[in-house]
């Protein structure tokens, strides 16, 4: 059942007005309104009409392959391969894909959790077909050249210093999002138990400043 009590402020300011949940479904029950199939290639879909807001469709690719499935060799390999995905496939150079979903009159993103990481594309309903073409291909055939790795990791590492200095991101009553955010700041890094690690993103700046291209690509294959 969704609780309606009011969330207790971090800092001991004034509570925080629950919102009102009127309306919505239980979390236990499913929505009516969602369409549910699957493919014959094994790809299970979710679709559902929302026209508020209208004049645009959100696509949204979820590999179920997230940082719990990594060994400790592979550490952060499942945040490290999501970007490495956005350098490009065999029939997108790296920058392509989001210049061509851009031209369309579309933006995308990606994010890497426990369980899984996703990609998705907000495009206007006339390109959704062209968008999909391009998602499809640039997740499923991604080139993973070696020779984009060095940079990539520089990347992942302001990323992660970025998280940890959010003051949105560590200030978190939540004890995973706290405790991983105190790891990278430090820049180190203790495996804990599986399955879950202290984040979504995996290994903090210390372990990714060490990891090598190898370690990285033995968690796609």
């Amino acid at each position: 059942m969704v609780s309606t009590a009011a969330p207790q402020p971090v800092d001991g300011s004034t509570p925080v007005t629950a919102p009102d949940t009127t309306g919505l479904p239980l979390l236990s029950e499913p929505d009516p309104a969602i369409v549910v199939g699957q493919l014959d290639n094994g790809l299970r879909y979710f679709i559902r009409d929302n026209d508020n807001p209208g004049r645009r469709v959100e696509m949204r690719l979820a590999v179920d392959a997230g940082s719990a499935l990594e060994d400790d060799s592979q550490d952060g390999g499942a945040h490290f391969l999501e970007h490495m995905v956005f350098k490009g496939s065999n029939q997108l150079p790296a920058g392509e894909f989001d210049r061509q979903v851009e031209a369309l009159g579309g933006n995308s993103n990606a994010a890497t959790g426990f369980d899984d990481v996703h990609y998705h594309v907000l495009i206007p309903p006339a390109a959704a077909a062209k968008a999909l073409e391009l998602l499809l291909d640039l997740v499923l055939q991604p080139r993973l050249d070696g020779g984009d790795f060095a940079m990539e990791r520089q990347v992942v590492l302001e990323e992660l210093l970025s998280s940890c200095c959010s003051p949105l991101s560590c200030s978190s009553s939540q004890p995973i999002r706290s405790s991983w955010c105190q790891r990278v700041s430090t820049t180190t890094w203790a495996a804990p138990a599986k399955p879950h690690r202290e984040g979504p993103t995996g290994a903090g700046s210390a372990r990714v400043s060490q990891t090598d291209w190898n370690h990285s690509i033995s968690f796609w294959r």
